[in-house]
């Protein structure tokens, strides 16, 4: 299977996922930053359905390619539905402050 048109976006969405992630506190910023990537996975999507037509992908690696970004739109559409879940604080909280169950900050000063 030729998959160097499918490696960069993958890298690419790895990348994306970091930046919404460090998002999290700003709950309508990670539900847009979700849905974005929901977008970009149903692109992705829509590239495979090209890549089988001109012959670049067999109907087996479509169909196993496809399964796994239906699922990650899954994940990805049960995170915005629990969004809340994710950003548990508010915007203004300073997680400097804020002390795990073990008694320990969150961040250290090194």
């Amino acid at each position: 299977m030729n998959c160097e048109c499918i490696r960069p976006l993958a890298r690419l969405r790895a990348e994306f996922s970091r930046k919404r992630w460090a998002r999290r506190r700003y709950k309508a910023a990670f539900i847009n930053k979700i849905d974005e990537a929901i977008g970009e996975a149903n692109e992705t999507q829509s590239w495979l359905d090209d890549a089988l037509d001109a012959g670049y992908l067999s109907q087996e690696d479509f169909r196993d390619l496809d399964a796994r970004y239906q699922a990650i739109g899954g994940m990805l559409s049960r995170m915005i539905d629990r969004a809340d879940d994710f950003c548990k604080h508010g915007p203004a909280t300073d997680y400097r402050s804020i002390v795990r169950d073990d008694g320990e900050p969150l961040f250290t000063d090194h």
